[in-house]
């Protein structure tokens, strides 16, 4: 009899530890799914924020895209500036013309 109490007393002891270690498993596997779930959000977050300003420059490119944006903005002023020109001269014209007319 005593051997069955002491089978009983010792099976009942190894299965307390075994779920120690269970839970303490799972207690890490919840902790590194977490952070699993949050890396992987901050990656997706990242591609999607690549995607999404993809139309920007990128450094190396940056100077380039600027000169060219200066070079287009310098053409269209100095097109105004001539057609303002033409307009001025335009208007001496007809104002020298009414002055002769006078």
């Amino acid at each position: 009899m005593r051997i069955s109490v002491r089978f009983i007393f010792l099976r009942i002891k190894s299965g307390c530890r075994g779920k120690k270690q269970t839970e303490g498993y799972k207690k890490k596997f919840h902790v590194a799914l977490f952070f699993t779930i949050v890396l992987s959000a901050a990656i997706v977050t990242m591609f999607g924020i690549t995607y999404v300003s993809g139309h920007s420059p990128y450094v190396v490119d940056y100077e380039n895209e600027l000169i060219d944006k200066y070079e287009n903005w310098q053409k269209e002023l100095e097109k105004r500036e001539k057609a303002v020109e033409e307009r001025e001269k335009a208007l001496d014209e007809r104002q020298d013309a009414t002055e002769w007319t006078k």
